[in-house]
């Protein structure tokens, strides 16, 4: 097997136990794949970006490693500021992979958390509205731009129960939400997916972030728009002075946002 390169692994090749066409594929979307792998022994999740057969195969392949370098670093630093992220174990650029941290079994995204517990108000929420809004205020007082934030963009890594791990480790099942929520600890909220990060101190490029997540809300989790001000009132609060221009930036895109809606 030709070996890749890699950076930050001394240029050696990942030892995969499996082969591609024996990895678990995760999701997919129209830049590349996730699947469930491993490397050096580790059960990782590897991110393959998809090679563009219309463009210039070199043009492709330094497009390519230029969006991992990036999506990398800014992974990397987000990382250090503590807003909770999937560790970095290696890039491969000529593979167009990276591989990082699973999250575990027992791992949500928001998104399927909220289908599955079937609440807005469920006091387990209050955790999430705090942690959200915190990690969203983190990313922005740090100049910090996300550009996708949505509710599959977030996971919950929950705190699972000594009871739950070992009748779920017996059956081996996933807990469910209603579980995670009636344990009355929720867990932590990883950020996930920096295809589309970028760094910026404009006051517009984190207004439009918190748009961004305002439209996920609404059109995937009808009727959550309360569960959203929570998660904007908690924002303003960590963000302080900072913050209260941003949510003003935020409404007057939020305005601009409608008048599209109304007039195309």
């Amino acid at each position: 097997m030709e070996q890749s390169e890699l950076i930050d692994a001394g240029g050696v090749a990942p030892q995969i136990t499996k082969q591609p066409e024996q990895l678990n594929l995760l999701s997919q979307g129209a830049e590349g794949r996730l699947f469930l792998g491993d490397i050096f022994g580790q059960v990782c999740v590897i991110k393959e970006r998809f090679q563009k057969n219309y463009r210039v195969p070199q043009l492709d392949a330094k497009l390519a490693q230029q969006r991992i370098n990036q999506e990398c670093k800014n992974m990397a630093r987000i990382r250090k500021f503590g807003v909770p992220t999937p560790a970095l174990y290696l890039i491969d650029e000529v593979g167009r992979k990276i591989y990082m941290e699973y999250l575990g079994k027992h791992a949500y995204t928001v998104k399927e958390f909220l289908y599955q517990l079937k609440s807005f108000d469920h006091p387990i929420l209050d955790q999430m509205v705090d942690k959200i809004g915190t990690n969203l205020a983190i990313l922005h007082t740090n100049d910090q731009i996300h550009g996708d934030l949505t509710t599959s963009n977030m996971m919950i890594k929950p705190k699972v129960p000594l009871g739950l791990q070992l009748s779920t480790r017996e059956e081996d099942k996933r807990i469910t939400a209603s579980e995670i929520a009636e344990s009355g600890t929720l867990g932590d909220v990883y950020l996930i997916d920096f295809g589309l990060s970028f760094v910026s101190g404009k006051i517009e490029d984190k207004a439009v972030d918190i748009y961004v997540l305002k439209r996920a809300f609404i059109s995937t989790h009808p009727g959550s728009e309360d569960l959203f001000d929570r998660i904007l009132d908690k924002y303003r609060e960590k963000a302080g002075a900072q913050g209260l221009k941003i949510i003003a930036k935020y409404k007057d895109v939020e305005k601009r946002g409608r008048k599209r809606e109304c007039f195309g």
